[in-house]
């Protein structure tokens, strides 16, 4: 649970912080047809991820969900990481996020 502008916020993380996870998403890409580079490719996949969430009904918080990873297993995965990327204090890189409103409860 953290707070965000004074609303309490349910994070879910999706850690993709180990290279044998990354690997094994990037052995879909060519079955998937994707043209993307590796890194835009993770990202859209990632974002798939945390989208499957977002219809969910009957929370009484927000809810966020985060797909994760480092610049090491990215590194580890042969998986350049763009100069441009932003990366939180412990490191940690955000492949996607999607916040779920409040729905009921």
């Amino acid at each position: 649970m953290t707070q965000d502008g004074g609303r309490p916020v349910h994070a879910y993380v999706f850690d993709l912080r180990q290279p044998q996870v990354i690997l094994a998403m990037l052995r879909y890409k060519q079955r998937l047809g994707s043209v993307d580079d590796d890194f835009t490719y993770l990202q859209g996949l990632a974002q798939g991820f945390a989208m499957s969430f977002a219809g969910r009904t009957g929370n009484d918080e927000v809810l966020r969900y985060l797909a994760v990873t480092n610049a090491e297993a990215l590194m580890e995965s042969q998986v350049p990481v763009p100069a441009n990327v932003a990366k939180w204090a412990d490191g940690s890189i955000v492949l996607a996020i999607v916040d779920v409103a409040v729905s009921g409860g």
